[in-house]
């Protein structure tokens, strides 16, 4: 919900310890992050890791890599699995095209990294704003009335900005959350930072 970003290196030596599975939700950082974007889970060779083909593939449907073993089992027992039908053909020449692609888009993954860093830059101390390495940036504001009203004012400037409340976040900590993309101009940054700075509570 922040933007952070948990330490796999040490999830992985707890699931050794315990002789557990790991399995690693990597959906925000697939594509994005990491080397070519492969996300946090690159170096992981053992467990789980799930993804989605929405966000950064700008697609739908999801994947999920593991073992054969794993792959079998959630095959054959997973009800969403057992019950849905194959995603179409024009969709999985998509992600097979990103798939192909993703290690040639630096310059746009460095982009969308470049506006958070910017974004923050702008909005420097002056909001609750939780500071992490990703392009989802967090601003807490309190309660739901408030959430609201600033993501209302927001998109009366033409920037949607959902407001995000309890129970999806702690009671009072309702937050409104921007989600970069590197097809954001700077000067779209700028002004949604203004706007930010400039909004009062009626």
């Amino acid at each position: 919900m922040d933007g952070d970003c948990c330490d796999v290196a040490v999830l992985q030596s707890l699931a050794a310890e315990h002789d557990a599975l790991l399995l690693l939700d990597d959906a925000h950082a697939f594509g994005v992050l990491g080397k070519d974007g492969h996300g946090l889970a690159r170096a992981m060779p053992n467990g789980i890791i799930t993804a989605t083909f929405g966000k950064a593939y700008g697609c739908y449907g999801a994947v999920c890599f593991c073992n054969d073993t794993i792959a079998q089992l959630l095959l054959q027992k997973a009800g969403g699995l057992v019950y849905s039908t194959a995603l179409p053909p024009p969709v999985l020449g998509a992600i097979e095209t990103v798939f192909d692609n993703m290690n040639q888009w630096d310059s746009l993954r460095q982009t969308v990294l470049a506006h958070r860093k910017r974004l923050r830059q702008f909005l420097g101390d002056q909001l609750n704003c939780p500071s992490h390495d990703t392009p989802i940036v967090p601003i807490i504001v309190g309660s739901n009335e408030r959430a609201l009203a600033a993501s209302a004012f927001l998109y009366e400037h033409g920037f949607f900005v959902p407001a995000v409340r309890p129970p999806t976040v702690p009671p009072q900590t309702a937050r409104l959350r921007l989600s970069l993309s590197a097809a954001h101009r700077k000067d779209d940054i700028d002004r949604v930072a203004s706007l930010l700075l400039s909004w009062k509570p009626a």
